[in-house]
């Protein structure tokens, strides 16, 4: 388990050192470069002397996307469960891929939140120009960390209300 976490702060510490450049939300689409898919290669061949490998490739894979999406969206604001669904099943297995130097996924779902973003944000002052109604007695949950993923984009319009 130590191990584990230990992997995962690594592969982090990679995936957004190579992308800090490029965080912001004004940003154009992002795409991968050769030197991600070479860090990637140099990551994986570093896991692999470690014996990472003998642990499930799947489960590795599933604890890669799952803490790379609450990474993206930690209190789970912008994606949707179907959207969570519809990134891991095209990603496959993340594990496989990264091992092979291909990082398009990170650079494909940082993308869907920029779309995402950009739309939450055109709700939001959609809500703004009909005010506010202080008379109903409502609670918010600042912290959705733990919760799960909203539905669908209308349970996700629930939240933002």
């Amino acid at each position: 388990m130590i191990k584990m976490k230990l992997f995962r702060k690594f592969f982090f510490c990679v995936v957004f050192s190579t992308l800090f450049p490029y965080l912001g939300f004004t940003t154009p689409r992002l795409a991968p470069e050769y030197k991600f898919s070479v860090i990637s290669n140099l990551v994986a061949n570093i896991l692999a002397t470690e014996n990472y490998v003998q642990i499930d490739q799947s489960k590795i894979s599933d604890e890669l996307f799952n803490e790379y999406m609450n990474t993206l969206d930690p209190n789970h604001l912008y994606f949707t469960q179907k959207d969570i669904t519809n990134l891991k099943l095209k990603v496959g297995n993340l594990y496989a891929k990264i091992c092979k130097g291909d990082t398009q996924f990170a650079f494909d779902a940082y993308n869907e939140l920029i779309e995402r973003v950009k739309s939450r944000d055109d709700y939001a002052k959609k809500l703004l120009v009909h005010g506010f109604d202080f008379t109903k007695n409502e609670e918010y949950e600042f912290d959705r960390s733990k919760l799960s993923w909203a539905k669908d984009k209308n349970a996700l319009n629930e939240v933002w209300r």
